[in-house]
């Protein structure tokens, strides 16, 4: 469908919008296919954020440069060097949209979840035990790339939470819709 296509072709990526989003929103779909031998699920998840906080993305910046200039220690180094990108191209959008897929694809006992994102290893932990088969693999950079997925405690330690401009409570609603077709 076309809405799939959109979801494969632009996983999660940031698209500029003249017209700011008034609060979040949220939209979910799920598929299911099933056969005696086998079993096909799908979902899709479309989040849409509030418009992005121009001032508080120059801070981090502003900062975060600052703090380039002293820093010392090789992992804060790779950080800030790595979140300047994102948080630049961030600093040029108006919103953050993204859509979110998974499927889940189940052969006797061996079942199989791919997602455009690079999860957090809690996430595919808790994928892996939702799951009844008694082989569960997770896959990510599957069919797209929707960026990292990390769970909340881990929000504002790296970039990768930093620059994403998608709130925690989003992430954990994609693991636990996902936690639904396993």
């Amino acid at each position: 469908s076309p809405s799939r296509a959109t979801s494969v072709g632009q996983a999660a990526s940031f698209m500029h919008s003249a017209m700011p989003v008034e609060r979040f929103s949220i939209s979910m779909s799920t598929v299911e296919n099933m056969s005696s031998e086998a079993m096909f699920r799908s979902m899709a998840l479309t989040v849409s954020m509030d418009p992005v906080d121009h001032l508080d993305v120059e801070r981090k910046i502003y900062y975060s440069q600052k703090e380039l200039k002293t820093a010392t220690e090789f992992d804060r180094i790779k950080v800030l060097k790595s979140m300047m990108p994102a948080l630049e191209k961030l600093s040029g959008l108006d919103r953050v949209t993204a859509d979110w897929f998974a499927d889940a694809i189940k052969l006797k006992d061996l079942e199989i979840i791919v997602t455009p994102a690079e999860l957090a290893s809690k996430f595919g932990l808790q994928i892996k035990n939702a799951s009844k088969a008694e082989c569960c693999l997770v896959f990510g950079y599957t069919n797209g790339k929707a960026g990292y997925l990390f769970p909340e405690e881990l929000y504002g330690m790296t970039f990768e939470t930093i620059s994403s401009g998608i709130p925690p409570r989003e992430v954990q609603q994609y693991i636990d819709k996902i936690m639904t077709i396993v």
